[in-house]
């Protein structure tokens, strides 16, 4: 199976976003202004021909938050499979 991106829930951004960097080596990403209409902020970063997002609420209401409250801290992530349309997740892996 080939993953053409991975996105993760996080509280804090900035802090997920500064680990992900250290322990894969990155120094580029991409805040999309887009997502603020959902009420989130993220982060995308390139890793090969993958990306892997992290998504953080910026206000109450939203899927991204009841997901935290819900998984009360625990880590949930989804894989999108090439060929997937934009927002269709593939099955939750649980870690």
């Amino acid at each position: 199976m080939r993953l053409r991106q991975v996105a993760f829930v996080a509280e804090n951004l900035m802090q997920v976003r500064e680990e992900l960097f250290q322990l894969l080596g990155l120094s580029e990403d991409y805040a999309d202004p887009g997502v603020g209409e959902f009420g989130l902020e993220n982060s995308v970063m390139t890793i090969g021909d993958t990306f892997l997002e992290v998504v953080s609420p910026t206000q109450t209401g939203t899927t991204a938050g009841r997901l935290l409250e819900r998984r009360q801290g625990q880590r949930q992530d989804w894989g999108q499979e090439r060929g997937q349309e934009r927002g269709r997740a593939a099955p939750a892996c649980r870690q």
